[in-house]
C-alpha cells in the first residue's frame, strides 16, 4: 500500500547542521581514514546542504561525474555532490537521487520505474536518460487518507484482491478518459451505494491511483520490453503485481543500484582507483 513520505533526517539537518549529522553517521560506520564522501539526492537540493545545478536531458553517467560540485570541509576534506537531472521537453520535470539508481543498472535501453512518494518512469536509450515522467502518487495517497472525505476508508489489513480491483478500475477509467478527480469520488460513491465492496478499502484506493499511473505512463512510453522496477519492498512487489494484472511485463532491478551508480561515478571522476 502507498504510504506518505516523512523525513526525520531533514529536521536533524536543520537543527544540528549538516556536518554534525554527517559526523554522527561516519562515527557509526567506524570510518577512521579519510575517504571520498559523495552525496546524492535531496541533500543536493535547494533545501539541502549544497544546491547542485541539474544536468539536462539527455544525460549520461559521464555528465553526472563532470558536473559534480565540491564543498571543502575541515573535518572531512572535499565532499562531492552529484547533480540531479532535468528536462524541459516534452514537459518540464526534475529528479534528484533517482539518476544514481538508474545509472547503477547494467542496462542501456528500456523503461525504468522507481515507485515511491514521487514515482519516476525513466526512459533509457544508449545508456542515457532520454526522458522521464513523475507521478505524485504516494503524496496524493497520503493527502487523500489524511485530509479528504476518503479518510473514512478503514485502515484495514492489506487486501490483494481489493488492490487489484483498484488497479483494473484506475487503468480502465484512465483509458476511457475519465478524470482521476472524478474516479476518486466515484470510489466513495461505489462504497456508500454498495455497488462495489472492494471500493471501501484503502487497498482499493492504492490500486486505483497506481492503475491510473501505469495507464498514463504506458500511453507515453509504450514499453516493448519488461519494465525494470527499482526500489524497496513491499512497494516494488505491489507495482509489479499491478503491471502483471494489466499485461505489462516487468523485472526487479538488482539490489543496491544506487551505491553501484555512485561507485561508477566516483570511478569516472577519478576519486577512486
Amino acid at each position: 500500500m502507498l504510504r506518505p513520505h516523512r523525513s526525520a533526517a531533514f529536521s536533524r539537518y536543520r537543527t544540528n547542521g549538516f556536518e554534525d549529522v554527517l559526523a554522527d553517521e561516519v562515527a557509526q560506520l567506524g570510518v577512521v581514514a579519510r575517504c571520498p564522501i559523495i552525496c546524492s539526492g535531496m541533500i543536493t537540493s535547494r533545501q539541502g546542504w549544497v544546491e547542485t545545478p541539474y544536468v539536462g536531458c539527455p544525460a549520461e553517467i559521464s555528465d553526472l561525474a563532470a558536473q559534480m560540485m565540491v564543498r571543502d570541509t575541515e573535518r572531512f576534506g572535499p565532499i562531492y555532490f552529484i547533480p540531479g537531472v532535468m528536462q524541459h521537453s516534452p514537459e518540464p520535470d526534475i529528479m534528484r537521487g533517482e539518476e544514481t539508481q538508474v545509472v547503477g543498472l547494467d542496462q542501456d535501453d528500456g523503461l525504468c520505474l522507481l515507485p515511491g512518494t514521487h514515482s519516476k518512469w525513466v526512459n533509457l536509450e544508449d545508456g542515457r536518460i532520454r526522458g522521464f515522467t513523475t507521478y505524485m502518487t504516494g503524496d496524493l495517497y497520503g493527502a487523500l487518507i489524511a485530509e479528504t472525505i476518503l479518510r473514512a476508508l478503514p485502515d484495514e489489513h492489506w487486501s490483494a484482491d481489493d488492490f487489484l480491483a483498484g488497479i483494473r478500475r484506475g487503468h480502465e477509467e484512465h483509458r476511457q478518459g475519465v478524470s482521476l478527480l472524478t474516479s476518486l469520488f466515484r470510489t466513495r460513491a461505489r462504497s456508500i451505494l454498495g455497488l462495489e465492496r472492494s471500493a471501501g478499502s484503502r487497498s482499493y484506493l492504492s490500486g486505483l491511483l497506481i492503475g491510473a499511473e501505469i495507464g498514463n505512463a504506458c500511453s507515453i512510453y509504450a514499453p516493448a520490453r519488461p519494465v525494470t522496477v527499482i526500489g524497496d519492498e513491499p512497494l516494488t512487489t505491489h507495482y509489479m503485481e499491478g503491471l502483471a494484472e494489466l499485461g505489462v511485463a516487468s523485472r526487479v532491478a538488482p539490489a543496491r543500484s544506487a551505491p553501484r551508480g555512485i561507485f561508477q561515478i566516483a570511478l569516472i571522476k577519478g576519486l577512486i582507483l
